[in-house]
């Protein structure tokens, strides 16, 4: 269209689009934001893939997390468990507090047993941790026998003495 000057003046044609250009749907040639914006992602603020710029939920949300409920570290709100979780208790099968579940040892409650630890003893136990007393062996505990034993607690009644059993001898 000419103007009175004798130029041409350029008319701008309104073109309406998404004009903010990190939106899934922006259009270059737009000229006048039209509200159509949007951009797909997680829309979940406590998901670990959050998109702030994100306006429509795309369903990629997750979170990443043990997801064993019996695990000391189980997240609720995970969605991948990530190979994480673990339990601290006792490993050891042969303790009193074991726990069967337990991944590493509670250095801050170790394994124990409870037992005698005394190796001479009939119920001698190696895993014994704690010695609570109760060692004992059965033997002959008469001093005059030959099979005398001088570690016995509890006499078996075996005691014997080799040699002639004749009054007359």
């Amino acid at each position: 269209i000419p103007e009175s000057s004798g130029r041409f003046s350029t008319l701008e044609i309104a073109n309406y689009g998404c004009t903010t250009d990190y939106m899934d749907n922006y259009e270059s040639d737009a000229t006048i934001d039209d509200g159509s914006c949007f951009r797909e992602g997680c829309t979940n603020e406590l998901s670990d893939n959050y998109d702030p710029l994100a306006t429509l939920n795309d369903s990629t949300c997750y979170v990443e997390g043990c997801m064993l409920d019996w695990a000391d570290n189980y997240n609720e709100l995970a969605t991948n468990d990530d190979g994480s979780c673990y339990l601290v208790g006792c490993t050891s099968n042969w303790a009193e507090n074991y726990v069967q579940l337990a991944t590493e040892d509670d250095i801050n409650d170790p394994c124990y047993l409870n037992g005698c630890s005394s190796d001479w003893a009939d119920n001698y136990d190696e895993n014994v941790t704690i010695d609570d007393g109760s060692c004992y062996r059965i033997g002959c505990m008469s001093d005059w026998a030959d099979n005398y034993d001088s570690l016995a607690t509890a006499d078996n009644g075996l005691c014997y003495l080799i040699g002639c059993m004749l009054d007359w001898a």
